[in-house]
């Protein structure tokens, strides 16, 4: 069996670490897997050692790669987003091979909120008009409107990040849920680092939040909510930090009031991220229930739960498998001030962290396990091919 996975972007996005650990774990049981990424190949050493071949987009697609058995090899287009089709479509035209494809986000609402427009309007117009519209892959890759559901319909078949995903599926298509999880090694030991907090300028008797990940149009808001939070904390007296790793896809449109207490660190490899969780008091999903969220798993929560750190989340997505105030803390609006309400309530009652922290990390070790998901795609590959 060799499995070609496509991806939308480079190594420096959650969704090639999901690709990563997953290949890797696919190789361990025989498996010859391909990563294929848009540039950077090199980025790969900043997750881990892969045990896969690595190409570009470009490299992939020259006429020296070929496979041994087209009828055993499957090209895993890793979203639906444009630049992914168009490589796994030509790929597979090449090889003689098929495909299948990966969900892990509301693609069409992401598209209306990056175009501006609705999903009729998109439709409605020339595709002229909507190629205009659609920014450059390399800043922002999306799905185009018009190649959407085709592009689905010719599938062998689909795995989706969370079960709601499936709204999408077309009926003759299987599906695999496949949830994330993390290298559980690396976050099990998350431990402070007083004289990383000392060179980062955190004060003694500062508590810190720490938010790792990318950020869009689509969830632009909800990190906002997160800013203002931080901002509503110290007003009411409670000294706080927000720390942040990750790439910003869209401009925040941020003012000094609410950066004063931000420590933004950008893009940092993969394995300093656990030493940011340790110095971590509270950790924030910020997001409340709708078009976007209900149809994602953000990827930083298995991180969050091996921690093993007080987790405030949206009553979405994940949200519907917590137990609230047992598991972790759940909003229902997901507004500065119940972000502020939560985290209060953490500071002052030592008792429900406590609580909290404990059976996040046996909420994660019951749930998220890459071995367990590649084993689950494992099969479904067989079954399709």
């Amino acid at each position: 069996m060799q499995i070609i996975f496509v991806s939308y972007y480079d190594f420096k996005v959650q969704s090639a670490i999901h690709i990563f650990n997953i290949a890797n774990e696919l190789c361990k049981i025989g498996v010859d897997c391909t990563v294929c990424v848009t540039e950077n190949v090199e980025l790969v050493h900043n997750i881990g050692k892969p045990l896969f071949s690595c190409m570009t987009h470009e490299e992939i697609l020259a006429p020296d790669f070929t496979v041994q058995d087209p009828k055993n090899t499957l090209v895993h287009a890793w979203t639906p987003r444009e630049n992914v089709r168009q490589c796994t479509l030509a790929l597979c035209e090449k090889l003689g091979c098929r495909y299948m494809i990966h969900l892990e986000d509301n693609e069409l609402s992401v598209l209306e909120f990056v175009l501006g427009v609705s999903m009729e309007q998109a439709l409605a117009m020339p595709r002229e008009e909507v190629d205009a519209l659609m920014p450059a892959p390399e800043e922002l890759p999306c799905t185009h409107p018009h190649y959407f559901q085709s592009f689905l319909e010719g599938a062998a078949g689909l795995s989706v990040i969370i079960e709601t995903l499936n709204d999408f599926k077309p009926d003759h298509v299987p599906s695999v849920v496949l949830w994330p999880s993390c290298e559980s090694s690396m976050f099990l030991n998350a431990r402070c680092d007083r004289n990383l907090r000392r060179d980062l300028g955190i004060g003694e008797g500062e508590r810190v939040i720490f938010y790792p990940g990318a950020v869009s149009e689509p969830n632009k808001e909800d990190v906002l909510s997160l800013y203002k939070a931080v901002a509503l904390l110290n007003q009411k007296g409670h000294s706080f930090r927000l720390l942040r790793t990750g790439v910003d896809f869209c401009d925040l449109g941020i003012g000094p009031e609410l950066n004063e207490h931000v420590i933004s660190l950008g893009f940092r490899p993969r394995e300093e991220i656990p030493q940011y969780l340790g110095m971590a008091d509270v950790l924030v999903q910020p997001g409340a229930p709708g078009h976007f969220n209900d149809y994602r798993f953000p990827s930083k929560l298995p991180e969050f739960f091996y921690a093993g750190k007080p987790v405030v989340m949206g009553r979405t997505n994940l949200g519907g498998m917590i137990r609230d105030g047992v598991d972790a803390l759940l909003m229902e609006r997901g507004d500065p001030d119940e972000i502020v309400e939560k985290v209060v309530l953490l500071t002052e009652n030592e008792e429900l962290a406590a609580t909290l922290e404990k059976n996040a990390r046996a909420f994660a070790e019951k749930h998220f396990n890459w071995r367990k998901t590649a084993a689950e795609l494992h099969a479904f590959y067989k079954s399709i091919l």
